[in-house]
């Protein structure tokens, strides 16, 4: 799925200040309106048992967290998966396992996120560069010392498997 043809016209600078922005004003929305929002996050692994961890230019930007985003009206959690890892990182991924989801009230809102497991077909990254300031894969015993919550979620979630 390819981006709207107005976003790309636009240099990624501009839009990671505008991701910085929006993401406060999303708070603000969030702590007036107390909304329910649904989201996917996305453990990628690869052929070599790696797993794709990113670092967002909104929110906390040192965190290595998962790629992900908000779900549609009526997506399933699946096909917003698919949907969100073709715009962050370009990768073409249909099969999902389930890991389980993830209920927090944090940031004033009621939010569901569904963490789903997929296999990475190969090739390169295609970084979304306004959404996303860093990507790399990391054996499990070489991980970065700052996660997100969601991603220590997967992994946990990953070795019970």
């Amino acid at each position: 799925m390819k981006l709207p043809a107005a976003l790309p016209t636009l240099p990624a600078p501009v839009l990671r200040v505008a991701y910085r922005y929006g993401h406060h004003l999303a708070r603000g929305y969030w702590y007036v309106r107390r909304p329910a929002v649904f989201g996917v996050k996305c453990l990628l692994r690869d052929g070599d048992g790696r797993i794709l961890l990113v670092r967002h230019t909104y929110g906390d930007r040192e965190a290595w967290g998962l790629p992900g985003g908000g779900r549609h009206a009526d997506e399933p959690a699946d096909l917003t998966a698919t949907r969100e890892v073709s715009e962050e990182i370009g990768g073409e991924i249909t099969t999902w396992t389930p890991l389980g989801d993830i209920y927090s009230e944090a940031l004033h809102k009621k939010d569901t996120v569904t963490v789903l497991l997929g296999e990475w077909p190969g090739g390169e990254l295609v970084l979304q560069d306004s959404e996303l300031a860093d990507a790399a894969w990391f054996a499990l015993d070489e991980l970065p010392d700052r996660l997100a919550f969601e991603a220590e979620f997967a992994l946990e979630r990953l070795a019970a498997l």
